[in-house]
Order: structure tokens, then C-alpha cells, then sequence
């Protein structure tokens, strides 16, 4: 091989042992780095919505004043009422029913003492007198008129009560009754209530009363105000007799216990006498 083609051919091997190809065949390659793994992002937290504490229940105690009017006589009295207790305030006289003692508080403000009768103690006796019947008819009628009293519905509903004792009855009253009255709902405390209404037998009288009622007995609830007017039928010359009832204050509200008990520095009465 002569000197001129041995040149080239050094040349071209020179060139291939230096290209990048041939660089890359004798060397390793570099290690790859491992990226690090992706952070979680932290997990929020639930937002904590804080306890409502429930609303405290509405109050359910009464109290009102009641201003009574006949002829040209007029009365206050102011009223308490609670699920238990009530007490009734007239005057220089106090009353309070303690029906979860069973028992009666008469207390007289200017004597500076009280006297405790128990429920339900019997009355003086009384001569023993025939009973008879006692027909009672009664009607109620809704005139369809309303207002707002004391922030509630009042309804306005007349009531006509005729009472006609029949031969042999020892009460032989006979009256005609009309009353023009509006009323509310009957407050909570008050429907639960017994009925204490109902007064014992006069002079031992015991008639059978029976009645007879036309209308919505469910029209009569609590009286707002009233004008009653009594006519004894069994009197000719007699002159209807008039009179009239309005609530002047009404409001449900938590009444203090004390109103209820016996205030201190009272004196004992040994009858209500």
C-alpha cells in the first residue's frame, strides 16, 4: 500500500473512532434521577358547625286583670294561674289554690293572717230537701265577628241559657240569661285545669239539671269581655239585671313561685272567720 492511499484511509479511522456514534458506543451512559414522589396535599378538614342549643319553650303561666261592672258598681281582681297553683287577688282578700297539696289559702291582708282549708272539705250540713228536675236549654250562636285582642283571634258569640224548674224542684228560680261575649282560645294552663265550677248544693238542695244545647259548645273558650243580662221570669215587675266583664291585661309569662305560698310574718287564723 503506497503512502498516498495509507493517508486517507488514517483519516477516515481517525473519524469514525472520534464521531459521536462511536463515543457513544464506549461510554455509559450517565444513572437516571429518580424523581421523588408527589406530595399528597393534606386532607382538609370537615368544617365543625357548632350545636344550636334548642329554644327554651314558650312561658304558659297567665296572669290577667278582670274589671267587673254592675250598675254603677265596679270591681278589679287580678288572677295567676299556673299548671298546679293559682291564686286570685280581690280587695283586701287573697286566695290561693295549692292543688298539688290539696288545699285551699284564704288570707286577709288587713288582719295579717291566713287560714288553710283542705280541698275538697264538706260544707256545713244542711237540712235534707227533696230533689226534682231542672230543665236547662241552652243555645250559642257565632255572629261571625272577629278582632285581634292581645295579640290573638277573639270571636264574638252569643249565648241565651233558659232555666225552668219543673214541679217538685226544690230551687224554683226560673231566669232567662243572654250574654254577648268575645273569646280567645283557651290559654294552655287553663284547659288543662280542672274544673272547679261547679259550686256544692245550697239549703241541701240536689235537682236533677238537664240540659238541652244547640250551637258549637267549642265557640265558648276563654272570655276577653261580656255583658250578661238576667231577667227572673218568675218576677213580672222585675227589671233585668245587667252586667258586664272585660280583661284589661292579659300575658303568658314564668310566674315567681312565692305568689304561690305563704308570705312570711302571717298569723294563723283558726277558721275563716
Amino acid at each position: 500500500m503506497n503512502a498516498g492511499f495509507r493517508l486517507p484511509a488514517l483519516i477516515v479511522a481517525v473519524a469514525l473512532v472520534c464521531s459521536p456514534a462511536a463515543f457513544a458506543q464506549g461510554t455509559k451512559p450517565a444513572p437516571k434521577t429518580a424523581k421523588p414522589p408527589a406530595k399528597a396535599a393534606p386532607a382538609q378538614k370537615k368544617a365543625v358547625t357548632p350545636a344550636i342549643p334548642a329554644p327554651p319553650p314558650p312561658p304558659t303561666d297567665v296572669r290577667y286583670k278582670t274589671r267587673y261592672t254592675t250598675g254603677a258598681e265596679t270591681t278589679e281582681s287580678v288572677t295567676f294561674i299556673t299548671d298546679q297553683r293559682e291564686r286570685y287577688e280581690l280587695g283586701d282578700i287573697v286566695l290561693i289554690k295549692q292543688r298539688d297539696q290539696k288545699r285551699n289559702i284564704q288570707i286577709s291582708r288587713a288582719a295579717n293572717s291566713y287560714v288553710i282549708v283542705p280541698e275538697g272539705a264538706p260544707a256545713a250540713a244542711a237540712a235534707a230537701r227533696p230533689a226534682g228536675v231542672v230543665n236547662v236549654t241552652v243555645s250559642i250562636v257565632d255572629l261571625g265577628e272577629r278582632r285581634d285582642v292581645f295579640g290573638r283571634e277573639a270571636r264574638r258569640v252569643r249565648t241565651v241559657m233558659q232555666r225552668e224548674p219543673q214541679p217538685g224542684a226544690c230551687d224554683q228560680s226560673k231566669a232567662l240569661t243572654q250574654t254577648d261575649a268575645w273569646y280567645i282560645d283557651m290559654p294552655k294552663v287553663l284547659a288543662a285545669a280542672p274544673d272547679t265550677t261547679k259550686a256544692a248544693a245550697a239549703s241541701g238542695c240536689a235537682d236533677e239539671i238537664k240540659v238541652s244545647e244547640t250551637g258549637d259548645a267549642k265557640l265558648i273558650g276563654f272570655p276577653i269581655s261580656y255583658t250578661t243580662t238576667l231577667t227572673d221570669l218568675a218576677d213580672k215587675e222585675a227589671k233585668p239585671v245587667e252586667s258586664s266583664m272585660e280583661i284589661t291585661e292579659f300575658e303568658l309569662s314564668k310566674l315567681d313561685a312565692a305568689l304561690f305560698d305563704i308570705p312570711p310574718g302571717l298569723t294563723a287564723a283558726a277558721d275563716a272567720r
